[in-house]
């Protein structure tokens, strides 16, 4: 695991389903990787706070496949554990 700056972030409130994308970056071993994820919502009120909370920190936690960098996910439960 480690934490991926979001570089772009865009929430889509008038679909019938809305979605958040995000597209963020990390770094493993000095080399960058772009990776993005993109989550479904049944109300657009839960997509924007979502987005919200997201970037007021700024970043996520993503896991990546050691042997495989370029490999990259974003798993929900994550998201409240702290990296060091």
């Amino acid at each position: 695991m480690t934490r991926a700056e979001i570089v772009r972030s865009h929430s889509d409130e008038i679909s019938l389903y809305p979605e958040v994308d995000l597209v963020y970056s990390y770094k493993v071993a000095g080399e960058i990787f772009i990776g993005t994820y993109k989550r479904g919502f049944w109300f657009s009120e839960s997509a924007k706070a979502f987005g919200e909370r997201l970037l007021t920190d700024g970043s996520l936690l993503i896991r990546y496949r050691s042997k495989a960098p370029e490999e990259s996910s974003v798993h929900r439960g994550d998201q409240s554990v702290a990296v060091g």
